[in-house]
């Protein structure tokens, strides 16, 4: 046992969070989302790969395949992708490494990456704490935050429900050996 439930109890109850945020991706649940991603995906020895442990499970993170834009042409200031989308196009299969490296948005220049994305959303954002941030990457996105607005939230908050729905398509059938 660690803490008040077991990993495992932790785990179902992660998921079953994931699946009520995505059903209503309000920013409330986006902010909750981010720290559940968090301490499944990145926190010190994230609670999937505890879970996974002797269970034979490597997750799959299912996500499209984007055509690098032409050098030729001078880079936007900023370019976004919904790392879920993926019906009509090409896809590729990522590790959690892979996957947490993806780049989701290119700020003036810059590439900002899911794990950069779930990391300021938590830690900077507000989903566990409001903080200041830390690297350059935090600051870059909390200066462009607010500039871009999609689906009605500021990119980076726009960006977990992404996140959020490929993380739970890949540890679902994990979810579904601990339910066993």
């Amino acid at each position: 046992m660690a803490g008040i439930v077991s990993n495992e109890e932790r785990f179902v109850i992660d998921i079953d969070s994931l699946r009520e945020i995505l059903r209503n991706p309000n920013t409330k649940n986006l902010l909750d989302a981010s720290a559940i991603l968090r301490r499944l995906l990145l926190d010190g020895h994230a609670l999937m790969h505890k879970v996974a442990k002797g269970r034979d499970f490597k997750p799959r993170f299912v996500v499209p395949v984007y055509t690098p834009m032409p050098t030729s042409i001078p880079k936007p200031d900023f370019w976004w992708t919904d790392p879920s989308m993926v019906q009509d196009r090409s896809t590729k299969n990522l590790g959690l490494d892979a996957f947490l490296s993806e780049p989701l948005h290119l700020v003036d220049g810059a590439n900002i990456t899911v794990r950069q994305v779930i990391d300021y959303v938590a830690n900077v954002g507000g989903g566990v704490h409001q903080g200041k941030p830390r690297d350059e990457k935090a600051e870059l996105i909390h200066e462009t935050s607010d500039q871009t607005i999609i689906m009605g939230h500021a990119y980076p908050l726009a960006s977990i429900r992404g996140i959020a729905q490929v993380t739970f398509t890949a540890l679902i059938p994990l979810y579904f050996r601990v339910r066993a």
